[in-house]
């Protein structure tokens, strides 16, 4: 089974992730499996997310761990109020 989540990157008090499908047993700093977008908290919380990847991922039944499904929620609303203005 395979979780999508955050693989922490960056310095001590500026940090960085990137969404990862890794499996589920793997610590979060373990090698991911697929590269699927990134996420910049401090950085005006900039995030961006490979949906074509991602949605191959969630069909073969990935899941969202509890971290990363906010923000990438947040950024899907965000990104459909552009689509629809």
């Amino acid at each position: 089974m395979h979780k999508l989540r955050f693989q922490r990157l960056g310095r001590t008090y500026s940090p960085a992730y990137r969404l990862v499908a890794i499996a589920s047993r793997y610590p979060r700093s373990s090698a991911g499996r697929a590269f699927l977008g990134n996420y910049q908290p401090m950085h005006g919380t900039t995030i961006s997310v490979h949906m074509n990847q991602t949605l191959k991922y969630l069909k073969l039944g990935s899941q969202f761990s509890s971290n990363s499904l906010r923000p990438v929620l947040q950024y899907l609303k965000f990104k459909s109020q552009l689509v629809k203005n």
